[in-house]
Formats: structure tokens, C-alpha cells, sequence
């Protein structure tokens, strides 16, 4: 029996591949795509799978991008290193002002620029215009006959990207008016790092818990997030920790986007524009991707590796749109549980004859198709009556020992009977009014 099973089904590790996996194929610092964490699905007695999962579709010019929300069950915040441990701290002297020319390891496209330098905002944005360095930082939201404004006022309106009222050449991640120089966060910092090894590295920029501006807002301390610049591919990531709003200023509003040095292209992460309602909570954990979106793709081939480093398949792709690939594995027959890699390879955006990497691993657990225990997976929604929110889509019965993983929420719509139930702590199982479970064995 073949069946398809999505990336989103399979239980996923992240971050730089294992170095229990030696073979020179797979390079130990080679990028990670995948930003989900916590789904399993069990291989149900089959004995051949077809793997699905997504890519992105890098392109050679860096005219336009695309944007992409890297998601998962419970959020994404990939820290690649802790916004909260020590880095090269920023050093600015003073609120809403950029910071001295700041050299970048690698050369860096943009759109159609190539940049080696970099100057970091304290209002949340970097610019690569060096002629910026140590100048004030705009920290305004709202478009008026004088230029950014603070507050709505005088058919002031909310200013999105692009725009000449900002900078040239802007990343905003986000982009708010914080004040790095408030008492009432002893441990916030703005930092940055480079991590990797080429032609594989990452340039990191960190703010962590910074107060948002103005008196009344300085409590308002947990807004932290990283912006991650990766070498060979032109790929920008923006991650969100925490953000928060303070209506009191800037209407709360925050945004994250970028635009070019001319000032005349732009794209912002959907929902969070200026023009947008405030938006943001503590521990929000969301990623965005923007990705080069003109000119010949960069894309050479997708392949599947076991754990011990040897070439299990070469996939298929299929454009799915905005930026991304459906890469495909056929008939890949699996006799036992087991850990698999996806190792996606790039031309370099810098240097075409050579080769970047994207790689993520899944581990792949199997059981008997007639186990009678039974795993939710939430594939789909969080009610109990859908097939495919279940182990092997199959429902559970009267004879199924029922687990529910922590994390997962299920809501019950109708009577059922079971063996049992075991629900994991930090997971929640509902039973609508007018309905009920009936557990034949003690209940856990």
C-alpha cells in the first residue's frame, strides 16, 4: 500500500542538521526551512510512502520578493541564538538615532543592489545606506503635509511601505518607536552576531525586551525579535517574540516590511502594515520569509537522505505559488521507525557555480495498522468527529486507548464510547453540552 503523507503530518527537528549524520553530502551548517515543531503522525502499516513538503523557489534577482508566514501548531521563533544571550551590543548613544557603519561578513542583494554594510536603527529597522550612520532614526507612523507624524491628527494617515517619508533601503522588524535608554527593563539589549560557516552563514540582529517609547508606555518592556540576513540566497527572516502595543503613541501601530533605496518598491508582511490595526501580544512566536522573487530560479534539486547520510530518493517540484515548491518523494519504502533528511540545493545567488543548501530532518514513527491506540494529531481542526485529526484518519472506537499529546485542543460534538483516555498535561479535551464520553476502562 502507498500513502502520502505531508511534511505537516511527519515530526520534524530543526535547526542545523545532526552531527551524527557525517556524510559530506549534508554540510553541518547548512540552512533550515522548516519551522514546525510538534506534529507526529505514525506510518499505519504501510509499507511505501510519497513525502510532500514545501520549499522555497529562490530566484537570481532580488527586483521583488515574496512573503511567506513560517508557521506551526503553537508559533515559530527559531533562534538560531538567543536574543537574551551576550552579543556585539549595538552601542548607540541616544534614542531614535542609527548606529556607525556596521560591516557585514558576506555580501548581502537587495533589491538589485549588492550591500556590505548595514546600519541598525533603536527604532526596530536596519538601512543600508551608510550615509545614515549615527544620524537620527525616523520613529513616526503617519504620512502628513510635513512629513511622519506620531498621532493622527490634521487628515494625517497611517504610512505604509513604500514611502518616501522613510529611509532608503529598509528592513523593519518591526518597525515602532521603542526606547532602548528606558530604566524599566534592566535586561533588554539590541545585538548582533554571526553564526555558520560559509558559504552557510547568518548575520542576527537581536532586540530583546525593549520598552515601546513615552512615559506611560515604558512598561510595556517584553517587545523582543531577531531579523536573520542569509548568505548565498538573499533570503530575509523576521522573527517575533513579543510585540506589544500602546495606543498612547503612534496609535500603537508597528510594521514589518522593506523597501528599496530608490524608495519606490516595497511589500509588508500581510496584517502588519502601518495602515493595519495594532497587533501583537507577549509570546506571539511568528516568523515571516522574504524571499527574491525575480528571475530564473535558483533551485538545482531536492533530495531525500536516511540518517547514516545515504541518498534515499530525488524528489519532484511542483510550483505552489508565492514563492514556494511542493517537493515530492515517491514510493519511499520504510521497514522501521527512522530519521530521514530533506536537503534542498540552491546555485548561489552571489556566485551561480557554486551551491547552497537547505536541509530538515523528519523522524518517521511507525506502528500496526490494527494498534488500538490511537493518537490525536489536530492535522486539520480541533474536532474530535474528523477522521483526519487522528492517527491512520481513523476515528476512534470502543476498543481504542485514546492519546491526547500535550498542546493539542479537542472539542467533542457528539456521544462517543472508548476504551480509555489519556490526556497529556498542557493538553485540553472539551465535551459540548448535550454530549458525552464514555470510557469503558478508568479513565486518565
Amino acid at each position: 500500500m502507498q500513502t502520502t503523507i505531508h511534511l505537516k503530518s511527519i515530526l520534524l527537528i530543526f535547526g542545523l542538521l545532526s552531527c551524527s549524520v557525517a556524510n559530506a553530502q549534508i554540510p553541518a551548517s547548512a540552512f533550515s526551512f522548516s519551522c514546525i515543531k510538534t506534529d507526529t503522525v505514525v506510518g499505519c502499516g504501510q509499507t511505501c510512502v510519497t513525502l510532500s513538503t514545501k520549499i522555497p523557489n529562490i530566484r537570481a534577482l532580488t527586483g521583488t520578493y515574496t512573503v511567506n508566514r513560517i508557521s506551526a501548531p503553537e508559533g515559530c521563533f527559531r533562534q538560531y541564538v538567543s536574543p537574551a544571550a551576550p552579543g556585539t551590543a549595538l552601542g548607540a548613544s541616544n534614542d531614535d538615532i542609527y548606529s556607525s557603519v556596521i560591516n557585514l561578513p558576506f555580501n548581502f542583494p537587495f533589491y538589485g543592489a549588492g550591500y556590505n554594510s548595514v546600519v541598525i536603527s533603536t527604532n526596530g529597522y536596519i538601512s543600508f545606506d551608510e550615509t545614515k550612520a549615527s544620524a537620527f532614526s525616523h520613529y513616526g507612523m503617519f504620512s502628513s503635509g510635513f512629513g511622519l507624524v506620531t498621532y493622527a491628527t490634521g487628515g494625517a494617515i497611517p504610512a505604509d511601505l513604500p514611502n518616501v517619508l522613510y529611509d532608503k533601503a529598509l528592513i523593519m522588524v518591526p518597525y515602532h518607536d521603542i526606547d532602548i535608554f528606558a530604566s524599566t527593563s534592566p535586561g533588554k539589549q539590541v545585538k548582533y552576531e554571526l553564526i555558520g560557516t560559509a558559504p552557510h552563514r547568518r548575520w542576527v540582529l537581536s532586540y530583546y525586551k525593549i520598552p515601546l517609547f513615552l512615559t506611560s508606555c515604558n512598561n510595556l518592556i517584553e517587545n523582543t525579535s531577531q531579523l536573520v540576513l542569509y548568505e548565498g540566497t538573499g533570503i530575509v527572516e523576521v522573527f517575533i517574540n513579543s510585540n506589544q502595543s500602546c495606543t498612547g503613541w503612534n496609535e500603537g501601530r508597528s510594521m514589518i516590511g522593506m523597501q528599496d533605496y530608490d524608495r519606490a518598491n516595497g511589500i509588508m508582511a500581510p496584517g502588519r502594515a502601518a495602515s493595519d490595526a495594532p497587533w501583537g501580544t507577549v509570546d506571539m512566536n511568528e516568523a515571516w520569509r522574504f524571499t527574491p522573487a525575480e528571475g530564473a530560479t535558483l533551485f538545482k534539486r531536492v533530495e531525500l537522505y536516511d540518517a547514516g547520510g545515504q541518498l534515499v530518493s530525488t524528489g519532484s517540484i511542483l510550483d505552489a505559488g508565492n514563492g514556494n515548491y511542493n517537493a515530492t518523494f515517491n514510493n519511499v519504502c520504510i521497514d522501521s521507525a527512522g530519521s530521514y533528511i530533506v536537503k534542498s540545493v540552491y546555485k548561489n545567488i552571489n556566485n551561480p557555480l557554486t551551491e547552497v543548501y537547505g536541509t530538515d530532518t523528519l523522524n518517521i514513527l511507525k506502528r500496526p495498522a490494527n494498534a488500538s491506540e490511537l493518537i490525536w494529531t489536530g492535522s486539520v481542526s480541533t474536532q474530535w468527529e474528523n477522521p483526519l485529526n487522528w492517527l491512520c484518519n481513523t476515528l476512534p472506537g470502543s476498543t481504542s486507548s485514546v492519546i491526547i499529546n500535550a498542546g493539542a485542543a479537542v472539542v467533542v460534538n457528539s456521544n462517543v464510547t472508548v476504551n480509555s483516555v489519556t490526556v497529556q498535561p498542557g493538553a485540553s479535551l472539551i465535551v459540548n453540552p448535550g454530549y458525552n464520553i464514555n470510557v469503558l476502562s478508568a479513565p486518565h
